[in-house]
């Protein structure tokens, strides 16, 4: 045996073998697939698919507002001889607004790294100063930095407020280190807090999370949104690590972004135009006047920057689709995320890999334990089905993120492994399976078994089946008559006759001993209806044989009589013979009580002979005589006997009208009324002089008649030939 050979062989032996192999093989690919970071593209798309569909826009904090710099403010300044860059004393004035306004913060994200331009009607330094003052009146004012590998200008060579400069820095080594663009020294002294702007993407270009902290020039510096959520809870250095190593993976210094709203939302925070709100601060104290009245500003946290296309700062979220999402409207939304303690957490490398053992043993269990292949592949589907919507019910629910694309992928490859596995084992079954039952079973029965070859154990297992026997009357005087090859050859056709009969009513021809034939009706798969099928079939072996002797008879050639006997019962079917040499057969008293039956056909010179067990299954399909209550040689419980007459409803005159007679002695002979049971059995002589079972009763109750028999007689008659 080859060695592939072995080891498919193996594997059809055992079921677990199999739910073992393709486990272990399905979960070491999906999780190289995972680890290896393969397939993050697809996990990304399944994560931005969440946040699009699935994220909470009712959850942001309103207190936080955006004033944008958008194409109808560049479009307004452009009217009014202004163009962009604006000059700092307009942040000034609005400053002052919103401090009027009682905003709680002000959020620039804009780069103030440069010195002003000079312009015709308007001094850059002191236009310069009077957004410094501002900034120092306001005294809630946050700046950005920008990190030097993502900056677009060049180094300034001004100072930066020192950050955390008691904390050992070594400890963070998941903070990068950078040098930086920082804002004017003027601006920086006056500020609440300064945080870095820049966002770095994943692999595919879109921003799904944020370093928490970043080693510039020797000083950690917080994000922008970490450092005003620092501010505003007054936390100090070593109360702002504790928290933000609090928040989910803010250990590895990295933050994932709570996305809200979806593709179809324009924003879901409130914007409201540059100019509007500078145009209010020009105005008089009459608030019912302003543009921009004071209560949308009163208590808030603002963020000032840009959303004009041209000012390039529009960076590609989950949730933004092709228009992309303003730079400000991403810190924002990190803002909020913190102040409502608003996180998503994404489940561990130990928890995934948990996923994944699950996500392979659950799909081969089912392929390998589900008989029908239909229905473990739709189980499977489901499986991965109501997994993903597990997940991501999961995430709307609590903000959990787990894995998707790498247990979809475990419960796939599991699928296909299963399939091709068992279409292998299936195809080497297929062929065993009619290389053992080709010559016992008819073709349809035989793609029934190779549907269902569950239903076979070569071992043997106990079944409830129906025996056939069948011999030939007399063979040995038949035998005497002919030459041995023309005797051979007109048994074969005789077998190849009643083969075929018993094959079209689904019998599984077991053994030809001799000019006998054994069949199993009901086995190897089970069958409903299998007495009645046997029954069916012996009949059409004696009509069939009936045209077969007489055609045979006119050319002096051998004529075939058979007697059968048909039992119904528990038996065992399998395997049994020695290693050299199997056959699949049936064993037990239900197949000996059959091939009893055969022979009592001598005793009553009748055909077929059919048990009551078998009786009583068939009965409402066929015609028969009640013989006699006997036990037969090794058995001692006695059973009632039948003689099959036809099917029901077709049976001749004659035949009917003696077994009415018949039935009326039997009766008698058993409440030992033998005097007037043999006057019924002579009756049935007069309507039919041939019936030897009627001559065999009265040769009975004329013998019982000299000899009577014990008080305690039963009625059994013991048959103890073979």
């Amino acid at each position: 045996m080859t060695i592939s050979k072995s080891f498919l062989f193996v594997f059809r032996k055992s079921t677990l073998s199999k739910i073992i192999f393709v486990s272990l093989f399905g979960f070491l690919i999906a999780l190289i697939l995972h680890f290896s970071h393969v397939i993050d593209k697809t996990e990304f798309a399944l994560l931005d698919y969440r946040f699009s569909n699935y994220s909470h826009s009712e959850r942001i904090d309103t207190n936080i507002v955006l004033i944008e710099i958008d194409q109808a403010s560049l479009d307004y300044f452009e009217k009014q001889k202004v163009g962009w860059p604006f000059p700092r004393e307009f942040y000034a004035v609005v400053l002052d607004y919103l401090y009027k306004c009682q905003a709680k913060a002000v959020v620039f994200d804009i780069d103030f790294s440069s010195s002003e331009i000079d312009r015709i009607d308007v001094s850059s330094l002191n236009s310069e100063d009077k957004f410094a003052d501002a900034i120092k009146r306001s005294q809630n004012v946050f700046l950005v930095s920008l990190l030097k590998s993502y900056a677009l200008s060049k180094t300034n060579p001004t100072f930066l407020q020192n950050y955390f400069p008691q904390i050992d820095k070594t400890k963070f080594n998941n903070t990068q280190n950078f040098d930086g663009i920082f804002p004017l020294k003027s601006f920086q002294e006056g500020a609440k807090g300064i945080g870095f702007a820049d966002v770095f993407p994943d692999q595919d270009g879109i921003i799904r999370r944020t370093p928490v902290l970043v080693n510039m020039n020797n000083s950690l510096m917080p994000s922008l949104s970490f450092a005003v959520y620092k501010s505003l809870h007054n936390l100090n250095e070593q109360e702002f690590l504790s928290f933000s190593k609090g928040i989910p993976d803010g250990n590895k210094n990295e933050y994932l972004i709570n996305w809200y709203g979806n593709k179809k939302e324009a924003s879901t925070f409130k914007y409201y135009s540059f100019h509007r709100i500078l145009s209010s601060a020009y105005q008089n104290d009459q608030t019912s006047n302003l543009l921009t009245p004071h209560n949308v500003i009163k208590d808030k946290i603002v963020f000032i920057g840009g959303t004009a296309q041209g000012l390039m700062d529009y960076k590609p979220t989950p949730t933004s689709g092709s228009e992309q999402m303003p730079g400000m409207e991403i810190h924002a939304t990190i803002l909020s995320n913190l102040l409502q303690k608003d996180y998503v957490t994404y489940n561990s490398a130990a928890t995934t890999i948990l996923i994944l053992l699950i996500a392979s043993l659950i799909p081969s269990i089912i392929f390998f334990t589900v008989k029908k292949v239909v229905i473990a592949v739709i189980s499977i589907l489901s499986f991965g089905i109501i997994y993903f919507f597990f997940s991501i019910g999961l995430f709307y629910q609590y903000g959990f993120i787990l894995t998707i694309a790498a247990p979809e992928a475990a419960i796939f490859i599991v699928l296909v492994i299963s399939g091709v596995l068992s279409y292998a084992l299936e195809g080497q079954q297929k062929q065993e399976l009619k290389k053992i039952f080709s010559r016992y079973l008819s073709p349809r029965v035989i793609e029934e078994l190779i549907a269902s070859p569950d239903e076979i154990e070569f071992g043997g297992k106990e079944i409830f089946a129906t025996v056939f026997f069948s011999d030939i009357k007399d063979f040995t005087s038949i035998s005497e008559k002919h030459s041995a090859k023309e005797l051979v050859y007109h048994l074969n056709k005789y077998f190849g006759m009643c083969t075929g009969i018993l094959l079209k009513h689904e019998a599984m021809l077991d053994k030809y001993i001799g000019d006998s034939i054994m069949a199993l009706f009901g086995a190897p798969i089970s069958k409903v209806g299998h007495s009645l099928s046997a029954c069916y079939a012996a009949l059409e072996i004696n009509e069939v044989l009936g045209e077969f002797n007489r055609e045979n008879l006119q050319k002096s050639l051998p004529v075939f009589n058979t007697r059968i006997g048909i039992n119904t019962g528990k038996m065992i079917v399998g395997n049994i013979g020695t290693e050299t040499h199997l056959d699949y057969t049936a064993i037990g008293d239900a197949v000996n009580l059959a091939s009893r039956l055969e022979g009592v056909n001598k005793l009553f010179g009748t055909s077929i002979i059919i048990s009551e067990s078998t009786y009583q299954e068939a009965k409402d399909g066929i015609e028969v005589r009640e013989l006699d209550f006997i036990s037969v040689k090794g058995k001692e419980t006695p059973v009632n006997i039948y003689e099959l007459i036809g099917r029901k409803g077709n049976i001749s005159p004659l035949e009917k009208r003696t077994r009415d007679i018949f039935s009326e002695g039997i009766p008698l002979y058993r409440n030992k009324s033998f005097p007037l049971a043999e006057k019924v059995f002579n009756e049935v002589l007069i309507v039919n002089p041939s019936d030897l079972a009627a001559a065999h009763y009265i040769d009975r109750c004329k013998k019982l008649q000299v000899s009577p028999p014990p008080d305690d007689w039963d009625g059994v008659y013991k048959f103890l030939q073979k």
